[in-house]
């Protein structure tokens, strides 16, 4: 493969373990930036809440999905 054909390679699709954990990351950011903003209103704040809660599952479950397709 010359240089020239690395550099025209397509980028890769991110696994869906990769993009459950940058959704919980964004998730989480975006939580803490409202809880400064918000000052623990919990009205305001619980939509934040519940998509780490959501984020945080979906990488739970990506997880035993990996791994039990390692071991299955």
């Amino acid at each position: 493969m010359s240089n020239n054909e690395l550099f025209t390679l397509p980028p890769s699709q991110p696994t869906p373990l990769q993009s459950a954990r940058r959704a919980l990351a964004d998730a989480e950011r975006d939580y803490a930036a409202e809880r400064e903003r918000w000052k623990e209103n919990s009205i305001e704040l619980e939509p934040y809440r519940r998509a780490v809660n959501r984020y945080s599952e979906l990488v739970k479950a990506e997880e035993l999905k990996e791994l039990n397709n390692r071991v299955g």
